[in-house]
């Protein structure tokens, strides 16, 4: 599932649920431009390497990720090997 909250000129969007699968790339449709953007994933239970790179897609753009401490060693190495490629 997914939310927006506005608040002070930027949008918030909270993750729930799963993001998988075409859930991911519906992700990365919805945000543009990502660098005004914070990706709340605190509620999401369950993530898979389309959702790892959603994320760190938008990561890439700008975007900050908040309540990513469970995901975080799997995102940076996957964030640092996107970047040796």
């Amino acid at each position: 599932m997914l939310s927006l909250i506005r608040h002070e000129g930027r949008i918030t969007i909270k993750l729930t649920g799963r993001l998988e699968g075409p859930h991911a790339e519906d992700l990365r449709l919805t945000v543009c431009p990502p660098s005004a953007l914070d990706v709340d994933v605190s509620g999401v239970t369950s993530i898979d390497r389309d959702g790892e790179r959603a994320l760190i897609w938008l990561r890439e753009r700008g975007a900050t990720l908040l309540g990513a401490e469970r995901f975080a060693g799997r995102l940076l190495a996957s964030l640092v090997s996107s970047k040796q490629r």
